[in-house]
């Protein structure tokens, strides 16, 4: 039986747990999804539950209620601490009653993710590869026993669109209006919120040249701006009018449920575009392109 606790933020969660599924598909395995300050929203109001027929999913809160909030700090101090007659114990009181024989953990991933290089001079999908097969081994190993796992990283290089992430029908039916305003349409992905590296090599200016090229180019083109900023949005609009496509968002507080829904939604309205730019080692470009089976750009 493996329990698996994808971490992170919205785009971290769904490409290790779609890359876990597919690793352990035709196993038993348990999501344990956690509410937290990354991402404060459960994953079954995001997407359809009956995609997700053969996993059993664990949603927690912190919060919701005290009680809850003190079940998500035990969850965590039973992943920080190295004591494992701890975590054993722990695990069987606040998930399931059973023995865990082995714990691959975030942290420790963290670790081995890093030794990889410097993120200023990688390239997104050749970490994830390298990662991969770096663990490839001790995953295996894992994964044969009872095991808990937790990770915001790629767990295998299986090539997949994110077959059984299916917006709930509030959120697509709001990625089809905006969708069908598309023509000739190229994405842009401009992270300017808490990822610095990101805002330091993908800058604004090095998009406006994008956008500039690509009219050149072609003068029909139209451009879908997902962003985290509504300066840039104000910005392009105000310099490009009808050539920019938005969706209205009212938050990008993690804390806030509205604000992981309009993710979705610029993350699905994304991947129907003819081709991503986006910024520098952002899951979030390269989720959105894997989705839609399009390329994806890093602009710096």
């Amino acid at each position: 039986m493996i329990f698996f606790r994808p971490k992170g933020g919205l785009c971290n969660r769904m490409k290790a747990l779609n890359t876990m599924l597919q690793l352990v598909e035709n196993k038993n395995i348990t999501v344990v999804w956690v509410n937290d300050e990354e991402m404060n929203c459960n994953l079954s109001s995001l997407f359809e539950m009956a995609a997700f027929d053969n996993v059993k999913i664990i949603e927690f809160s912190r919060f919701t209620n005290i009680l809850n909030k003190w079940k998500c700090k035990l969850l965590n101090y039973m992943e920080d601490t190295d004591n494992q007659f701890i975590r054993k114990l722990l695990f069987r009181i606040l998930i399931k009653n059973i023995s865990i024989n082995d714990f691959l953990l975030n942290k420790d991933l963290r670790r081995m993710y890093d030794s990889i290089g410097n993120v200023r001079n990688q390239i997104l999908r050749e970490t994830d590869a390298n990662f991969s097969q770096k663990i490839k081994v001790q995953l295996q190993e894992t994964i044969s026993n009872n095991c808990y796992i937790s990770s915001c990283y790629s767990m295998t290089n299986i090539d997949t669109h994110y077959q059984k992430f299916k917006p709930i029908n509030e959120l697509q039916d709001k990625i089809n209006i905006t969708t069908t305003q598309f023509s000739q349409t190229i994405g842009l992905h401009i992270r300017q919120g808490d990822h610095e590296i990101s805002k330091e090599m993908s800058t604004f200016e090095k998009f406006e040249k994008v956008i500039q090229k690509e009219l050149m180019k072609n003068n029909e083109s139209t451009f879908f701006v997902a962003t985290d900023s509504d300066d840039v949005k104000q910005k392009l609009i105000e310099k490009y009018k009808q050539k920019i496509i938005t969706n209205s968002i009212s938050s990008f507080n993690r804390s806030s449920q509205k604000a992981i829904e309009s993710a979705v939604i610029d993350l699905y309205c994304l991947s129907k575009t003819e081709k991503i730019y986006g910024s520098h080692f952002s899951t979030y470009t390269q989720v959105a392109a894997d989705i839609g089976g399009i390329e994806d750009e890093i602009v710096k």
